[in-house]
This record gives structure tokens, sequence and C-alpha cells, in this order.
């Protein structure tokens, strides 16, 4: 499995490095019309949210993205001015805060996010991927699960945003980023887009990692670079080392101290003696014992 990964064979690098360039026209054209249409969606509900909160209507963070570099996300405001600018929802408290309805209707919906479609024309984003990432100091996640996500574009939606485990953050369940990220395909990005606008509607229910078709499931984004944040999550099995074959004193190869190494064998002697717990072993067989009187040389038997 570990060899795999690192190695992989020439035909899944190629539809991996096939499937970003599929996916990033899929992003530019369907991106680009989406954005278009969502535009006039955008200045209405910025009206609405400016009105109902009495401050700027839109949101911005900057978080990491592709490759680790920084993404400007743009949101519509759903918050009080006075939210801490980078907090998780539980810290903030969501659940007992009380919203306006429409900022509320679109964190629920997560129309809130429409104005990230600019940020897929311009490549920062692409519609399908992970959720953007909070700083670390805000949402520390483990560090194989990070690089995994950086090799690829942040998503406007993804299977955790449609699924069970969305009221919690995205990075308390990895398996909906680590399936999507190993399993994606253009078939899976406009399954996810269709049951996006679904959950808007509310004509789907939450679902999980087992709920997702097989057919839908393509050579994923996993290319070589990836398989090595990949490995690094998944423990490597030793090797199996060969016992060597027990051989008599008189047929050993002379890598130990034989009874001729005086010098090293006294030397050794000495340090068992010194540090009794970090003494070298030295067989009875192979080496005789150090004579106690001053000045008596040791000799073979």
């Amino acid at each position: 499995m570990v060899s795999a990964l690192l190695t992989g064979s020439t035909s899944v690098r190629r539809s991996a490095s096939s499937l970003v360039v599929r996916k990033r026209l899929l992003d530019l054209a369907l991106g680009g019309i989406l954005a278009l249409v969502a535009l006039p969606v955008i200045l209405v509900l910025a009206v609405g949210v400016a009105v109902s909160l009495r401050a700027w209507p839109f949101f911005a963070h900057t978080r990491p993205g592709w490759q680790g570099r920084p993404v400007r996300i743009v949101k519509l405001r759903t918050l009080p001015p006075s939210t801490p600018r980078y907090a998780d929802k539980h810290t903030l408290g969501l659940a007992e805060m009380p919203l306006p309805w429409l900022c509320g209707v679109l964190r629920r919906t997560h129309l809130d996010e429409l104005p990230q479609l600019f940020s897929v024309v311009l490549g920062h984003m692409s519609l399908v991927g992970p959720r953007p990432q909070l700083p670390h100091d805000v949402e520390p996640i483990e560090m194989s699960y990070d690089r995994l996500r950086r090799q690829v574009r942040p998503g406007c939606t993804g299977l955790w945003q449609l699924s069970v485990a969305s009221s919690d953050t995205a990075t308390s369940a990895p398996r909906f980023d680590v399936f999507y990220i190993e399993r994606a395909s253009i078939r899976l990005d406009l399954w996810i887009i269709c049951r996006t606008v679904g959950w808007i509607l509310g004509l789907v229910r939450p679902i999980d990692v087992a709920d997702i078709p097989g057919w839908l499931c393509g050579p994923g984004l996993l290319d070589r670079v990836v398989s090595n944040a990949r490995v690094a999550a998944e423990p490597v099995e030793p090797e199996a080392v060969p016992a060597a074959p027990f051989l008599p004193a008189s047929q050993r190869q002379p890598d130990r101290l034989e009874a001729t190494d005086e010098p090293l064998v006294a030397a050794v002697e000495i340090a068992g003696q010194l540090y009794p717990h970090d003494a070298l072993p030295i067989e009875a067989d192979v080496v005789p014992a150090v004579p106690t009187a001053p000045g008596q040389v040791l000799s073979s038997s």
C-alpha cells in the first residue's frame, strides 16, 4: 500500500493530472455562469444584511489555500460586527446567539458563501473541494491531514457541507475531505453541486460517506506529490530482517572482541566497572577473564 502510494503507476498520475485540468475547466465554465447569475441575488441579499445588522454586508477572511498560499474568502456578513473575526462556531456559541431571520437563513443554507463564486473564476478556489480552513491557532488539525488538504483548491461547497457532521467543524470529520480527495471525479463534483442546490431548497437530507454511490467515484486528485502527505498519515510496517545463523566461536568472523584485542578488552572491562548498566557484554567462551594481578598480561587459552 505504502509503496504504491509513493511510486504510483503512470496511468494513475495521468488520470489525476487530467482530472485537475478538467476540474479547472468546469470551474471556469460553470463557475463563471453561476457567478453572473448570482450577482443580482448577492446584491439583494447584501442590502437585506446591511439593513438587518446595520453594518457593511460583506465579510472577509484570509485563510490558507492551495499549496498553503493565503486566500481571501469573502462572504455575506451573518454575525454582528462586534463578533471576533477568527473564531470557530463553538467558541462563538452560535447555537445560543440571537440572529436576525435573514442571517439565520443565510447560514443554514450556505447562501452567505455566494460571493466566493468570483474566487472560483479567479482560480483561488474551486466549486467543489475541502472547506477553507481557519488559522491553526483557531482550528488546529493533524499535520498530515493539513498537508493533504493543501494539495487541492478549497471549495465553495463539498461533502462536509452536505454531511451529517456539518453542525461541527469540518476538520472534526476528516473522512469527508479524505474521501473526496482520493475519489474525486467530474461526476462526483456535479453530484455535489446538484445536492447543494437541493440543500438550499430543503429537498435533501444530510449524507455520510457510505451514502455516496460508488459509480460517482473516480481517480481522485492524489498525485505523487500528494502521496507523500498521505503516506505520512499511515504507519509503515518494518521489513522483516532474517536472524543471523548461530556459529561456534571458532567459525565466527573477527567482528567481536577476541582475547588478542587485549587493550580493547581491558577498556571494555574498565567501562563495565565504572558503568555497570551500560557495559558491553563479553562472551565467556570468546574472552577469558581479566586477571586481577597488577601488570599481568592476558594470554589466549
